[in-house]
């Protein structure tokens, strides 16, 4: 299963505001509706935990700095008990960890235990545009071939998408921003 979300300008609501910014991601797309293996009965419309969600922590280690310091002294204020100086060190070195690897896991105690979840952002005009997942069993992929069999297609994804948007930025007649409906008989 995969998921995205997008992380647009502020005026679509696609992300929850607060005075200091965004303060969740709100998943706008989910492929489980589509898959004969799904775990839940939707996500859609949730709200993915920045801290130990795989999109969460992609967006964060992803986003610009003020974005991400604008959160982090929001958790401090809001958890200070939970997220002290020690806690905040690990998640920022959590963080350093995503961006070299280009790649984000979920939090292994999220439930469900039996799954597990890599996040990627999808980058445009060098910022976090969007934050792509796949959701797997954890049984139905040897461990030593999930960068193989489905980190690299997700990487691959995440490239074609950020070319697209690369080209419809720079041809001309075509704005990405514009929402377009289509017509569609299966």
């Amino acid at each position: 299963m995969s998921s995205s979300c997008r992380i647009p300008e502020q005026r679509s609501g696609s992300f929850r505001n607060s005075a200091a910014g965004v303060d969740a991601i709100e998943i706008l797309y989910w492929t489980g509706t589509i898959s004969p293996v799904v775990h839940t009965n939707t996500v859609l419309r949730k709200r993915a935990d920045l801290f130990k969600s795989a999109m969460g922590r992609a967006y964060m280690a992803f986003c610009d700095d003020e974005e991400r310091e604008r959160h982090i002294v929001r958790i401090r204020k809001s958890f200070s008990m939970e997220f002290g100086d020690k806690e905040e060190l690990a998640f920022r070195n959590r963080l350093d960890r995503i961006r070299r690897a280009g790649y984000a896991v979920r939090d292994p105690g999220t439930e469900p235990l039996r799954m597990t979840t890599l996040g990627v952002p999808i980058i445009e005009r060098d910022k976090v545009a969007a934050v792509m997942s796949v959701s797997f069993f954890k049984s139905s992929v040897d461990p030593r071939r999930i960068k193989e069999d489905v980190l690299a297609p997700l990487l691959d994804t995440r490239t074609n998408i950020e070319h697209a948007l690369d080209f419809i930025r720079n041809r001309a007649g075509l704005d990405a921003s514009v929402h377009r409906e289509y017509s569609v008989a299966l």
